[in-house]
Parts: C-alpha cells; sequence; structure tokens
C-alpha cells in the first residue's frame, strides 16, 4: 500500500515555502518513488471540493492511484499540502483516505504568540477576511479564541480521532529545532532525500513589517481587483527589503 504524506499546516509555518519547494520540483521527485500531484503548489482547491461534498475520498483515492500508476517509476509516496484542513472542526471527511493509503499526518506547531504576530501580518497584507483585515493588533488579539486550531491539543486530538495517534508525525517550529530549516526537515520527514538536480525556490510568503502592515491596514486592498492588490503587496515588499520606515521624514 502507498503511503500518503498529508501536510496540515499550520499556517505561518514556512508552508509555502515547503509547497513551493514540491511543486517547484515535482518532475524529479516522481524517479524517487514520490508523486506531488495535479500541477500546483498548494491542493486548497482539491481540499475545499473534498470538505463540500463535491468529491468523496472513494474519488480522490481512485484519482491520485490512477496518477501514480501512470508514472513510469514505481511510486511508493504520494503528498499533498494544504493548511487551510485545520481551520474546519470536523476533519472527518478525510478518513476514507485511510482505505486507499498508509496515511501519515505532517504537523508543524509554532508557538502561540509567535504565530497570533504573523496571522496578523498576514491578515492585514492579503486582506482576505473583511473582518480581519482592518484590525489593529489590540483589536486582532481580542478576537483569539476564534482561531480554534492553535490549542494544539485539541488539534492534535482531532486529527488522531480520524487518523489514530501513530500516523501523526509532528516537528517544532522554532530556531534550532529543525536541523537544515523547515524545508529540509519537511523531506527528512516524508523520507525523501533530494538529489543535486533539486532547485530551492528559496523563502515563499515572508512577514511585513509592522510599519508596512499598518499602511496596508489602512488601504482597502480587500475591494481591489487581484492584479493590483498583488502590485500593492510587491511594492511593501521592496519597500521592507529596502528598509525604509514608513511615516519617517525624507531627507
Amino acid at each position: 500500500m502507498r503511503t500518503l504524506h498529508l501536510h496540515v499546516g499550520v499556517h505561518r509555518t514556512a508552508t509555502s515555502s515547503i509547497q513551493q519547494y514540491l511543486g517547484h520540483n515535482h518532475r524529479h521527485l516522481v524517479p524517487r518513488g514520490f508523486l506531488y500531484p495535479y500541477g500546483v503548489n498548494r491542493h486548497q482547491r482539491l481540499m475545499n471540493r473534498l470538505f463540500s461534498g463535491a468529491l468523496t475520498t472513494e474519488d480522490v483515492v481512485a484519482d491520485l492511484s490512477d496518477r501514480a500508476d501512470s508514472k513510469r517509476d514505481p511510486i511508493r509516496h504520494v503528498v499533498l499540502s494544504d493548511e487551510d484542513i485545520l481551520m474546519r472542526e470536523d476533519l472527518s471527511p478525510l478518513a476514507g483516505l485511510a482505505k486507499g493509503f498508509r496515511v501519515r499526518v505532517i504537523l508543524y506547531l509554532r508557538r502561540q504568540d509567535s504565530w497570533l504576530e504573523s496571522w496578523y501580518l498576514q491578515n492585514v497584507k492579503w486582506q482576505w477576511n473583511k473582518a480581519l483585515a482592518h484590525l489593529s493588533f489590540a483589536e486582532f488579539m481580542a478576537r483569539r479564541a476564534e482561531f480554534f486550531w492553535i490549542d494544539y491539543r485539541a488539534t492534535v486530538e482531532r486529527l488522531e480521532a480520524v487518523f489514530g495517534r501513530e500516523a501523526l508525525s509532528v516537528a517544532v517550529f522554532e530556531r534550532g529545532q529543525l536541523e537544515g530549516g523547515p524545508v529540509a526537515t519537511f523531506l527528512r520527514m516524508i523520507g525523501l532525500e533530494a538529489g543535486e538536480e533539486f532547485e530551492d525556490p528559496g523563502e515563499a510568503n515572508a512577514s511585513l513589517s509592522f510599519e508596512v502592515t499598518e499602511l496596508l491596514r489602512n488601504l482597502p486592498l480587500d475591494q481591489a481587483p487581484p492584479k493590483l492588490r498583488m502590485r500593492y503587496e510587491r511594492a511593501a515588499v521592496a519597500l521592507d527589503a529596502a528598509g525604509i520606515v514608513v511615516g519617517a521624514p525624507l531627507d
């Protein structure tokens, strides 16, 4: 039976960097017996369809198995990644995956105080949630109980209830505890040894500074078309990279 490595986050633990690395190197994974399917970095759409009922786990198992069987190299491992999985309180729709695969769930845990800061910065940077996009940090912290998935004990118990304790692999997202960084740690957790042909596309989706975030918080980016939002994001990243302090006088 093939192994399905299900990377569930949590958010703000280098998930985008891991996904970008796997997506960028998907063609190099196959000769090593790994499939990172669908030609995307993140499997958000697949999970949305599964949790909405548009797909069943039987559909997903059959499709992934067919894709693995179609490869010239024998595929022993399939990898899926979407950190939004943990934002769903009911994880039971995933249970059927264990009928077709030996499921291994990979979970990174970040200290909650650090995570809350990073999650705040991200919500302002992308503004996908209008209820959070323009809050001050104090206002955001007053709503922290909404982020139930960083109650790690409860989250682990929810995952164990679906897949069993033995299926979970947990890493602490903390400096000094991830030898070689979060991507290298992830590769070790799934048993993949990267070769010289693998390319590292670099860090993805880094947080902005609080100063630049305060500027973005007061802009209606949630009402802007995607291309314009991307332009503002690139400009904000450039401000931070240049070390420009927003609001400081210019000489």
